[in-house]
């Protein structure tokens, strides 16, 4: 597993998968709620697909020190 690895296609992830990825990154990480709407939507519709990357970036990026 990589920066490049895609949580659907290469992990196999569905959708549930995510919704319980994002509450578990919320309550038990990071102890506060995020606008995962960021991450999770382009355009007002929803991304076919995210990379560890992805997810690690916008964690950098708008959680907190």
């Amino acid at each position: 597993m990589n920066r490049d690895t895609r949580l659907f296609a290469d992990l196999g992830f569905e959708s549930i998968d995510i919704i319980q990825l994002v509450v578990a990154i919320q309550e038990d990480i990071l102890k506060r709620k995020l606008s995962f709407d960021r991450l999770l939507m382009k355009d007002g519709r929803y991304v076919d697909d995210l990379s560890i990357g992805q997810i690690a970036d916008f964690l950098a990026a708008h959680a907190p020190a």
